[in-house]
């Protein structure tokens, strides 16, 4: 329903405007990767740190998104 994705896109923006705060390396790491669908090596360049650094942020900052929000998705979702 409309209301789903409604719900859904004001839930992305609130994660992305908490992400921000929390960490803005990881916002801009996460922005360019996921959402600007830029190639990690790319991303990794552009920040001026290894690919392998670019992994670890990413992977902290899912971590930190899905401890954060699962439970709002899930009731989203009523899962």
């Amino acid at each position: 329903s409309s209301d789903v994705c409604s719900s859904d896109l004001e839930l992305g923006i609130d994660i992305f405007q908490e992400l921000y705060q929390k960490n803005a390396r990881w916002y801009k790491a996460v922005t360019l990767v996921y959402y600007a669908d830029m190639p990690q090596k790319e991303v990794a360049k552009r920040m001026g740190i290894t690919l392998n650094a670019l992994e670890g942020i990413l992977k902290r900052a899912r971590k930190w998104m899905i401890k954060r929000y699962k439970d709002q998705y899930d009731r989203l979702h009523d899962i």
